[in-house]
């Protein structure tokens, strides 16, 4: 029996050629001399396939549609708004939440959208306590690391903007929240993730502010390859 192998895909461009081969798309690898190392080829499951074909595109391919992630239930609104009373804040329960990513790594804990008409920033965070607050700026922009084009973010889907609010969830469970941008366009292959906001002051009695995670040169077709971790995943709660 011929062994196959599993090939990195991030070594496809600079190792692997691609056949058809009865409708199916093979990866194979060549020898020194270039010819056709038979025992090494490995036939691509249609998620394989689609992966890719996104790496290999040099254009966005957009996404026809985009999960209902609209799920969190507002609790109770701000009262005499302060940024720095913690009692002031909204308050939101049942949140949009995820399985566990299994990585330490920010940007594996991200996934986009790109539609025609909008872009979908989806990022999942950890809830370390039941009750936890955070704040969502208008100074979030995609840029297009080429062009140096920034798109600002509209909205976060059913959280306010520049204000902070409470979650209430339970701790240990993984949520995700989503940001709202322009399109983007075709020609937008790599992006950088910044917030132009300025640091955030210290609220007393709390344990502080995580420090905003900037990312510069990210494929947009790698973000849309992880979109499968963001899949709703219903917190059952056993008492």
């Amino acid at each position: 029996m011929k062994q196959t192998y599993s090939i990195s895909i991030t070594l496809l461009i600079s190792l692997l050629c691609l056949t058809a081969c009865e409708q199916k798309c093979h990866i194979v690898m060549r020898n020194k001399q270039g010819g056709i190392n038979w025992h090494s080829i490995h036939t691509l499951s249609a998620t394989e396939q689609d992966t890719l074909n996104r790496v290999l595109m040099t254009e966005i391919q957009y996404d026809d549609s985009v999960p209902d992630f609209s799920r969190a239930l507002l609790v109770s609104e701000a009262k005499n708004y302060d940024d720095m009373d913690i009692n002031s804040f909204a308050v939101y329960t049942k949140p949009y939440t995820v399985k566990n990513p299994r990585t330490e790594k920010h940007i594996e804990k991200m996934a986009i959208w790109c539609t025609k008409d909008a872009t979908y920033l989806a990022q999942i965070h950890k809830m370390h306590w039941n009750k936890m607050y955070f704040r969502n700026s208008s100074k979030m922009c995609i840029r297009d690391s080429k062009t140096r084009e920034c798109y600002y973010i509209r909205h976060c889907i059913d959280y306010p903007m520049d204000s902070t609010f409470w979650i209430n969830s339970i701790a240990g469970e993984w949520i995700t929240m989503v940001d709202v941008y322009p399109p983007l366009p075709k020609e937008c292959t790599k992006i950088d993730i910044i917030c132009e906001d300025k640091e955030l002051e210290h609220i007393d009695g709390t344990t502080g502010w995580v420090q905003q995670q900037e990312h510069r040169g990210i494929s947009t077709a790698a973000l849309q390859m992880q979109q499968s971790k963001m899949d709703f995943k219903e917190t059952i709660i056993i008492r």
